[in-house]
């Protein structure tokens, strides 16, 4: 009786489960700053570059740390485990003893134009890793934006406005020019179409 109660409440419990695990049907729908902030959030790439900048710190301090003064301690332990010697042609034996040693030596670097030369080439490794990891990011968000604007939904909607585009913006690209001066009517931008899987 216990055994059909508890494979009947099984059966009931397992279906249960297994729905609130399914997902929905309509995709999930991102704005195109959410799916920029996403993209950067999970990028393995850059992850990877940002890990990079804290190998190349860790490369600074290295680079700064062998110029500081270093200790070094030498401790050395032998035993003779009370061994008797005798030598040959004589009666007495010797009882070896154990012998120990101590020894610290510090050492200075007064001037090495090696190590100026290895902290300068770290701290330039580490600009261009933080320069690299800027690049990722910018790389990323770029494809994302023409993932976006270059999708088939968007082009019916912007397809009237594209030859307007270049000539509202060549004010700020010409600032020279005065608002007043007439600017030649520019051939309407070929669109490219291309789509990138993220």
């Amino acid at each position: 009786m216990k055994r059909g109660v508890l494979i009947i409440f099984v059966a009931i419990l397992i279906p249960c489960l297994l729905q609130a695990q399914t997902t929905p049907n309509d995709p999930q729908r991102l704005t195109l700053e959410q799916a920029v902030n996403f993209a950067v959030e999970h990028n393995k790439e850059l992850q990877a570059s940002q890990m990079n900048i804290e190998l190349r710190n860790k490369m600074v301090t290295e680079a700064i740390s062998q110029g500081l003064p270093q200790i070094n301690g030498d401790l050395n332990y032998s035993t003779n485990f009370r061994y008797k010697m005798s030598f040959p042609g004589s009666e007495s034996s010797t009882v070896l003893k154990d012998q120990s040693s101590v020894g610290v030596t510090v050492n200075q670097l007064l001037f090495s134009g090696e190590w100026i030369l290895g902290i300068q080439t770290s701290k330039i490794a580490k600009l261009i890793a933080s320069q690299q990891v800027d690049v990722t990011e910018l790389d990323i968000k770029e494809t994302v934006y023409n993932s976006y604007y270059n999708s088939d939904s968007r082009l019916p909607a912007l397809a009237p406005s594209l030859p307007a585009i270049p000539r509202k913006n060549l004010p700020f690209l010409c600032p020279t020019r005065t608002r007043k001066q007439v600017y030649p009517v520019l051939p309407a931008p070929k669109i490219r179409h291309s789509i990138h899987v993220l």
